[in-house]
Parts: C-alpha cells; structure tokens; sequence
C-alpha cells in the first residue's frame, strides 16, 4: 500500500489538545499515523507497520551522521517530537540518545501514539537551558526546535552555538533543522554560527522550504565519500541518502586570518 499524501485534515483523529493555544492533534489513515501542532504542516510521521522506517526526508537527511561517524557514539536529539529519530536507532545498540523535549504533552503524546520502546532517555527541559547546564559530550548534536512553524531567536543566537561548541566532542557534528522565512535569516544564522564551526554545510529539499544546518569542528566529508559510504551495510537500509547528499552544499571555509 503507497503512503498517502498526508494531511492534517484526512484520515481520523485520535487525539487532540491545544497546547500554548494552538492545536495538538494526532491522526491516522491505514497504517500511517502523523501529527501537526499549531498549522497545517505535518511535524512527523510513521508507518505503525515498521516504526523504525523514517518517512520524512528531513529526518532523514539528520540522519546523514551514519554514513561517517563510527559507533559508539553519544547522540543528543534536542526537540523530541514524536521520537522519529529514536525509532530509528533502536536497533542501534551501541548508539546511546538523550532525547530533549520542552513540552510535556509532546512526550506524553510520542509515547502512547509513536514511540517504537519504551527505553528512552528522554529529558524535559528547553533545548537552550539543557546545553548550558550539562556536563555531558556528545558526539552527535541534533536539533529540531520549533516555535510555531517557525525557527526559535535562539538558533540567532551567538551563546546558542557556544553552548553547542562547548557541549560537542571535538570530531563531533550538529545537525540543525531550520525554517529561515528569507535568506536574511539564513544569513543571520550562518554569521553566528561561523565563529565557532569553521566547517559548514547546508542541506536543501525540492518539496520543503526547510534547510539543514551541518556544522562541525572538523572537515566534513565530500559528495564522493558520502556516495561511496551510503552503500555501506552497517547504515539504515530503509533509506537511500542519494537525493539528501547530491542536495549538500558546502559553505566555502573561512581564511585563517
């Protein structure tokens, strides 16, 4: 069966609240389940048939760091959702995910509609508030913050990178969904992030106006090497990276001054 277009007004609702005034809701048709939180915009998906299958290409593509970075590793996914990225590393056994997640409800939801186990390490606390009092490192920093559909004033913060800087291991990689209304944002974002990452990438979607942040400490892989690595055995087999990688483009690094 091909998965519908998914949209918050099809299939049946299963759940329902208003959160900070704007409308939570969970829905489902066939063996699709999906919810959208404060506009029309479905946040995340999954197929109740095989809940590690990642169905989103923007999940997908923070999912890159699998091609390159060696097991074990210590991942930090801030901005739970509905625990996309946690179902699919649950086969990981050797990868370790904190998840972060601000709201309550959120959890509560992902773990009765989405969660594919019920052994997660999951935090609530806000994304900013997390990174400036752990002691932890890790090796992978995901972050999927959103404040009504659009990307938080901290991502245009210079103490937020900080923070991300001083809480990634030093051959570690951040990956950053954004949603930049115009490419004045973008470069607002790409400004305040440079002082601490010299290396830097961007992912773009044909469908999506959402754009994907890389930013490491160390140099990031080419196209080559990630074509040659996405065959590999040991990466998620449900999904081909060909389209995410041939969509990278690799901000030039800056010059030592």
């Amino acid at each position: 069966m091909s998965r519908p277009t998914l949209k918050t007004n099809i299939g049946k609702s299963l759940y329902r609240t208003h959160l900070s005034g704007e409308l939570l809701e969970v829905r489902e048709q066939d063996n699709y389940r999906w919810f959208h939180y404060g506009g029309d915009i479905v946040q995340a998906a999954i197929d109740t048939l095989n809940r590690e299958n990642v169905l989103l290409p923007v999940p997908q593509s923070m999912l890159l760091f699998l091609l390159w970075h060696k097991s074990p590793l210590h991942v930090l996914n801030l901005g739970m959702g509905a625990g996309t990225i946690e179902n699919a590393l649950t086969g990981f056994t050797d990868i370790q995910i904190t998840s972060v997640e601000a709201e309550l409800e959120i959890i509560e939801m992902a773990k009765r509609y989405f969660l594919s186990s019920e052994k997660n390490n999951i935090i609530h606390d806000n994304a900013e508030d997390f990174l400036r009092t752990t002691t932890q490192s890790y090796d992978i920093i995901l972050c999927d913050i959103f404040f009504k559909q659009q990307s938080p004033m901290c991502l245009y913060s210079k103490s937020y990178y900080q923070y991300l800087d001083g809480q990634l291991s030093s051959s570690g990689t951040v990956f950053i969904n954004l949603f930049p209304e115009n490419e004045e944002n973008l470069l607002r974002i790409l400004t305040v992030s440079r002082p601490n990452f010299d290396h830097i990438a961007l992912i773009k979607f044909d469908d999506y106006q959402n754009i994907i942040l890389i930013l490491s400490k160390v140099a990031l892989p080419n196209k080559a090497q990630l074509t040659s690595w996405d065959n590999s055995p040991d990466k998620l087999s449900m999904i081909s990276f060909k389209q995410h990688i041939n969509n990278i483009y690799y901000v030039p690094v800056r010059a030592i001054q």
